[in-house]
């Protein structure tokens, strides 16, 4: 009789620790299912508001006879970047802010490493631009031109200060603080492609898709190991100097005789050493890229429905693929 009673009590005990175990699982799957829905949904409001504010400041342009202002090298960039930065980028992040964050370890990268991974920048940004230019010429039939010429064609102080400053500080903010720590606990792996495609995605260009989507990864991974976010806005801003800034003044001076066309050339070059220098050190160091299991792990067959099958992410996921369709076919 006390046999049958004990194993009666250790019975309800298990079937009780069981449930309490399960409700804790679903809890923990519903939670990272909002956290990525929220996160999708403050993607898009700032998009979203973005667009909203630039036709209301190019109609009141249009109402008091300044709408040549815009098509100016400064109205360019402070149409397209104040309203965002200024206006929506803090809109969308009161929204996500509401999803918990964690707090990353901090370590510290080193002269040696941090040399390493510009170096994987180079390939990645060059390789995946021309991977960009290949597809949008073949999806428009070679009609689609890259958006970002505008902003690169003259350079100046407006360009510095935004694609050189601003834009690495608070694209890295969003993408990698903002995005990782809301997210790193149902898996590094997962924050990581999360944190790289919606990066990509949020360019809603064809060309940069690519090397954006690459790039975001690598920064990615590298925000996770060290938890400090000025190793990958200095990286960054690197690579926007050199896309931007460099590439524009070494154009210009091809066009200005034989000296100009050496010095084109020469960088030419340097640049495909580096290329192919940092390929060499992605292959040889492949494996040293590991994920080591979160907090709240997803099961590796749920990610993709936690992840990405939800409203928030499935509405900026459609969202970002047309505006990204309708700029290389319009």
């Amino acid at each position: 009789m006390e046999q049958k009673l004990s194993e009666s009590v250790n019975g309800s005990n298990s079937n009780g620790i069981g449930d309490a175990w399960f409700d804790a699982e679903r809890n923990s799957k519903r939670n990272a299912r909002k956290a990525f829905s929220r996160i999708g949904i403050s993607l898009t409001l700032i998009a979203l508001v973005t667009f909203a504010v630039q036709i209301i400041v190019q109609i009141a342009l249009e109402l008091i006879g300044y709408a040549d202002w815009s098509e100016s090298t400064e109205g360019l960039f402070i149409l397209s970047f104040v309203p965002l930065y200024c206006i929506a980028v803090p809109i969308g992040l009161l929204v996500m802010k509401k999803t918990p964050s964690v707090y990353l370890k901090k370590a510290k990268l080193g002269a040696k490493n941090y040399l390493v991974f510009f170096l994987m920048c180079i390939p990645l940004t060059y390789i995946g631009n021309l991977v960009g230019i290949m597809i949008s010429g073949i999806a428009s039939g070679g009609s689609a031109s890259n958006a970002l010429n505008e902003y690169v064609s003259d350079v100046s102080i407006f360009q510095v200060l935004v694609m050189v400053v601003l834009a690495p500080i608070i694209e890295e903010f969003i993408f990698r603080k903002q995005l990782i720590d809301r997210t790193v606990r149902y898996g590094e792996g997962t924050a990581i492609l999360l944190s790289g495609l919606t990066f990509a995605l949020f360019h809603t260009n064809m060309f940069q898709f690519f090397y954006a989507f690459a790039l975001g990864l690598l920064f990615a991974y590298i925000y996770v190991r060290t938890g400090r976010l000025r190793y990958v806005i200095s990286l960054h801003m690197i690579i926007n100097f050199m896309g931007s800034i460099v590439s524009s003044l070494v154009l210009s001076l091809a066009e200005k005789g034989e000296f100009g066309m050496f010095i084109s050339g020469m960088y030419s070059l340097l640049v495909l050493g580096l290329i192919i220098w940092g390929m060499v050190l992605l292959i040889k160091r492949r494996k040293r890229f590991k994920c080591f299991p979160a907090e709240c792990e997803l099961p590796k067959k749920q990610v993709f429905q936690i992840a990405y099958l939800n409203v928030g992410m499935i509405i900026f996921i459609l969202f970002f693929l047309a505006a990204t369709v309708l700029s290389v076919v319009s």
